[in-house]
């Protein structure tokens, strides 16, 4: 296997020139090496549209005519991503869209978009938050969400799509800004190092000992890009009342839910800005 380099492509490093018998003789096949930052980007964005993490990307990918196609089973959206000298171009589709389908689009350049002109969370995104509360009976168990945080994407005509963030508190949803979302992830950003402490310290042994068993029973659950973190917060210690004020923290936020629209911002494109803008011009 050889390499070379690529340097007038600011999207790959270079490439890997792998030579091997064809049935009608000696074939190349050329793997390209994407930038570094770009195969970052390209990761989480993956993670980040499918709601997926990084471990879960392989189980539900497969690579098909020179195109990396990923899907999440439980939503059924799907993303077709470029692999050769053009890394990092993306389509989204729903589950209604066939795979044949997602292709032609694809390659026609319909609505691609481009991890690379987009912005690149160096932290990695934070898919998932919730708290889920299970009450009643061994025999009949029920549970119901008090908190949760995500997002999904939503697809408009032409292949555009947006993700829309929400809120589900007490089994009612609420759609939340970019701004309250932006909050909640840095909220528990803050608060990262303390909720892997509990995670660690939570061992079957140490639930064992402090878990009182009754028919109530809480669990705080943290997704991100790389990981799974499943609290319980009925232990009898300090770190039932740290989760408790966390998700009150983040309820708090989301019952503000900040507009995308900042009211300090210049308003010269309203309406009267622009009626403003015409009648000076009229004057000259």
């Amino acid at each position: 296997m050889a390499e070379t380099e690529d340097n007038n492509n600011p999207r790959i490093m270079g490439k890997d020139i792998i030579h091997s018998d064809g049935e009608n003789g000696p074939k190349t096949i050329d793997i390209f090496r994407p930038e570094p930052m770009l195969l970052a980007k390209t990761t989480l964005g993956i993670c980040n549209l499918l709601n997926l993490r990084i471990e879960e990307l392989n189980s539900n990918s497969k690579t098909i005519e020179g195109l990396d196609y990923y899907c999440n089973p439980k939503s059924g959206t799907k993303i077709i991503v470029e692999k050769n000298e053009m890394y990092g171009k993306y389509l989204v589709a729903s589950g209604i869209v066939s795979f044949e389908k997602l292709i032609e689009d694809f390659k026609s350049g319909k609505r691609n978009g481009d991890f690379m002109d987009e912005e690149f969370d160096k932290d990695g995104p934070i898919l998932e938050i919730s708290q889920i509360r299970t009450y009643g009976p061994p025999s009949s168990r029920r549970s119901s969400t008090e908190l949760l945080i995500s997002h999904g994407v939503v697809l408009h005509e032409n292949y555009d799509f947006s993700l829309v963030n929400y809120a589900i508190i007490n089994n009612e949803r609420i759609d939340i800004s970019k701004k309250t979302r932006a909050k909640i992830n840095d909220l528990i950003r803050e608060n990262y190092t303390k909720l892997e402490e509990i995670f660690k310290e939570q061992t079957p042994e140490f639930l064992s000992q402090h878990i009182a068993y009754t028919n109530v029973s809480k669990h705080f659950y943290l997704k991100d890009s790389t990981k799974e973190i499943k609290l319980s917060c009925h232990t009898g210690t300090p770190s039932d009342g740290f989760i408790s004020k966390l998700v009150d923290d983040i309820k708090v936020l989301v019952q503000e839910n900040e507009s995308d629209i900042s009211e300090t911002e210049p308003k010269s494109s309203s309406f009267s800005a622009i009626i403003e803008r015409i009648r000076r011009i009229f004057k000259k």
